[in-house]
């Protein structure tokens, strides 16, 4: 869609939702249909091979069509400040376990770093770029600790990933919202990162965990199908995290009532289960503010209760911690600042994550490989990582 002054909307063109509708679902047709041609072709020829497609955009068009490759390379449109990790949940659900990779345009050579380690975090790789300097020896250290992960079957993609929390994307709410939907998705990825949160991604409402709040990012046109679904987990015990009022589409992207009863942040009883509400993280109506971080943190206590985090850190620098599980295997991720060095952080897990373990493996994008305790501390086991730079995972195994 046209993006000026004075533009006009589909909502004022005669027959322009259904046009809006048309032109993105002919992406979706037209990859689906390049890809079956590929792959008959390549099964008369006895070649088989991957179909793998490049984007030159990002939307509900190209990480809907992504299901119909082998593989697939994304831009990466990063807010100023933003660390990348709620795109890259993001994208990491939407490809599954298959291949995935970002074509940075612009990153800054000084984070390029930064910016693959925290895409190790959930299995995305770099592509098209090969700086030379500190910045490019940096990324190539976090990819050989990837491709390390990957050989043991340990990598982000072979796993699934621990979820308190899944953020819920929703296609046809990133259609009608223009973006400001998945914007949103990637936004409140990146606000629960810096509580520690383990935030997945979930495409569908059924895809998130039973156990895990599902959190709406400024889902203003949700389909009525996902609208039922939210309802059904709220009347079935769950809990809804919700940034600005929730609200549903009907198939062709007309506003309809809303399906969910206003709440407080602190959370509300609806049916058997708790709904809390905060402002919306890309206010539309004048003087609205997006929710401070502690608000957040307040409405999380709520939901999730107190005391049992899935992970914790105390640091002298802001670590962004990811969890893993392989198997019987808990994966760490952790990656310090860009040009910082992490030492003395200690670091918490849940019982419910680490289990009974009581040793790990602690490997570092540096060359860093030692055996370090986990010690028992009530609901919770800790330790105190090694000094590192840049990337590094702690694997514990039962």
């Amino acid at each position: 869609m046209v993006q000026a002054p004075g533009a006009i909307s589909f909502a004022q063109l005669p027959f322009g939702r259904d046009f809006w509708r048309v032109r993105n679902e002919a992406l979706v047709r037209s990859i689906r249909d390049e890809a079956r041609a590929a792959r008959d072709a390549a099964r008369g020829l006895a070649r088989p091979f991957d179909v793998v497609a490049q984007f030159e955009a990002l939307g509900p068009a190209q990480l809907q069509a992504v299901r119909h490759l082998d593989a697939a390379i994304f831009p990466a449109p990063l807010d100023a400040g933003a660390t990348g990790i709620g795109l890259f949940r993001l994208l990491r659900a939407a490809i599954g376990r298959r291949p995935c990779a970002i074509a940075p345009p612009s990153a800054p050579g000084e984070d390029l770093g930064r910016l693959a380690a925290v895409a190790a975090t959930c299995g995305v790789d770099l592509s098209g770029v090969e700086p030379a300097g500190e910045a490019g020896r940096e990324a190539a250290r976090v990819r050989r600790l990837a491709r390390q992960l990957q050989a043991h079957g340990l990598a982000p993609a072979q796993g699934e990933p621990v979820a308190e929390c899944a953020i819920l994307y929703s296609a046809e709410a990133d259609l009608w919202t223009g973006g400001r939907h998945r914007a949103a998705v990637a936004r409140a990825g990146e606000l629960l990162a810096e509580l520690h949160v383990q935030a997945p991604v979930a495409m569908r409402p059924s895809d998130a965990p039973p156990t895990a709040a599902l959190v709406l990012a400024d889902a203003a046109a949700l389909s009525p199908a996902e609208a039922k679904e939210v309802q059904r987990r709220l009347d079935a015990g769950g809990s809804v995290l919700a940034f600005g009022e929730p609200a549903a589409v009907d198939e062709v992207g007309r506003p309809r009532p809303p399906f969910l009863p206003s709440a407080r942040a602190r959370g509300t009883k609806v049916g058997d289960g708790m709904l809390s509400v905060l402002p919306p993280l890309f206010p539309e109506k004048r003087g609205e503010k997006a929710p401070e971080p502690e608000l957040v943190e307040k409405a999380l206590g709520a939901l999730l209760g107190k005391g049992r985090r899935a992970a914790g850190v105390a640091a002298r620098v802001p670590l962004l911690v990811v969890l893993h599980r392989n198997g019987g295997t808990v994966l760490v991720h952790v990656v310090a600042p860009p040009g910082e060095r992490a030492q003395g952080a200690t670091l918490f897990l849940g019982v419910q994550v680490a289990g009974g373990a009581r040793r790990s493996r602690f490997v570092s994008e540096d060359g860093t490989d030692v055996r370090i305790p986990m010690n028992p501390s009530g609901y919770s086991v800790s330790t105190v990582l090694p000094a590192f730079r840049g990337y590094a995972v702690l694997s514990l195994s039962p």
